[in-house]
């Protein structure tokens, strides 16, 4: 875990940074099972890291230049790599042995991935070549070529049934292929500069599109209709659908002055912006959603990947966000807390020192509740309107929660019995 750390950004969002590319980081992935993480870099390397401890497992290296696209298998034995030295490689996920190298376009590979059962590998390569290419992901042979874009295809995709793949192109438009007729179906027309980033739904009814012309847009997978269309304000160069469908992350470009390195959490249905996640220095290249959802991974040009918790994005933690008013409220009134995670939940140890409430705030994906650790139960301690309040889930952010409930015990009936610890208002 050298040179990685776990830290809370200026938005206060827990994030952890991987750093050892040494360059610009192109791509992310998931493994199928959440627990690796690999990347690819313009520094031509492609590196293993675990998830949860942020260690680099290994290092793969035999591209001759920058590595612009990864993608595991879905049984996560294998990863593809695509090039700027137009080769596209297998490699073996435990070992990290190269397995065999793909030859056959012309120009740079800036996508690669593969079907639903990992038996073929969709490429798309960039100006000269202009071409789709399907291989055999077990022999490595060529399959076929797809040829329609009139510019280079930044991105590739295959539905999630394999039946189908997306392509994005700079002749900016998005084109619908049948996989195993290795026909166009149709081309989706709407972005006024090049796709940049492709992705199919997890039930395979929608496509998502990024674009040099700063919008992202939903498209109906089977009509090819324009569904909605959201407001970026600068270059798009990645996005992805959650795993339930109901929200986009997207990647930006860092213009020069315009400091918008920030990934951008969106509501899939009504195109409104959830949260906005800054902490990268440069453009944010590649976005991609972990398997269950919880978690987001970002790759910059600042070298860095950066780890996001999805299950922490509603609420707000820590200082920073607050008013001066709130951070020295909680210091005069020497309430601290403690957190750590136990699997997928993150709990809050709140105490006041000499206080009889101590509190445990358990945030996870359903939502948060707050437990009292002793024999007074919470219920008997804070008022009813705050318990109401914990029921329906009203509280936004830790703080305000922490703050409503000493400050509720002070109304309570059993602060009758503890005045000497009463909060200064």
């Amino acid at each position: 875990m050298d040179n990685n750390n776990n830290n809370i950004n200026s938005q206060n969002q827990f994030v952890r940074t991987f750093k050892k590319h040494n360059d610009s980081v192109t791509s992310v992935a998931f493994s199928s099972d959440g627990s690796t993480i690999v990347s690819g870099s313009i520094d031509k390397s492609i590196m293993l890291w675990d998830t949860y401890s942020g260690a680099l497992i290994k290092t793969l290296k035999g591209h001759n230049s920058a590595v612009g696209s990864v993608a595991f298998s879905p049984d996560g034995r294998k990863i593809v790599s695509g090039s700027d030295d137009k080769t596209i490689k297998l490699w073996d996920a435990s070992t990290g042995a190269l397995i065999k190298t793909l030859k056959g376009h012309r120009d740079y590979v800036w996508s690669v991935a593969f079907n639903h059962d990992g038996t073929t590998i969709v490429s798309g390569s960039h100006d000269t070549d202009r071409t789709i290419k399907l291989w055999n992901a077990s022999t490595g042979a060529l399959i076929r070529t797809l040829e329609g874009h009139n510019r280079g295809v930044n991105s590739v995709a295959f539905s999630p049934d394999g039946t189908k793949i997306v392509s994005g192109s700079g002749d900016k438009t998005i084109k619908l292929w049948d996989a195993s007729k290795y026909t166009s179906i149709q081309t989706f027309k709407g972005h006024n500069r090049g796709v940049v980033s492709v992705a199919f739904s997890t039930n395979g009814t929608k496509i998502v599109s990024g674009s040099h012309d700063t919008t992202i847009k939903l498209w109906d997978a089977s009509t090819g209709a324009l569904l909605n269309s959201f407001e970026n304000r600068r270059s798009v160069l990645s996005v992805a659908f959650s795993p339930d469908g109901k929200k986009v992350v997207s990647g930006s470009k860092d213009y020069s002055g315009s400091k918008d390195n920030t990934i951008k959490l969106w509501d899939a249905s009504t195109g409104v912006v959830i949260k906005t996640l800054e902490g990268h220095e440069y453009s944010v290249v590649s976005v991609a959603f972990s398997p269950d959802g919880t978690k987001i991974v970002s790759g910059s040009a600042d070298n860095t990947i950066k780890l996001w918790d999805v299950l922490f994005l509603k609420y707000e933690f820590t200082q920073n966000l607050y008013t001066n008013e709130v951070v020295e409220w909680l210091r005069v009134n020497e309430i601290e807390y403690t957190f750590n995670h136990e699997g997928d939940k993150l709990i809050f140890h709140v105490m006041k020192k000499d206080h009889p409430l101590l509190l445990n705030i358990i945030v996870s994906s359903e939502g948060y509740k707050v437990e009292r650790p002793g024999s007074l139960l919470l219920e008997n301690m804070i008022t009813i309107k705050a318990c109401e309040n914990i029921r329906e889930q009203k509280y936004t952010s830790i703080e305000d929660l922490i703050i409503d409930l000493y400050r509720s015990f002070a109304y309570s009936k059993e602060a009758e019995k503890y005045k000497e610890y009463k909060l200064k208002f």
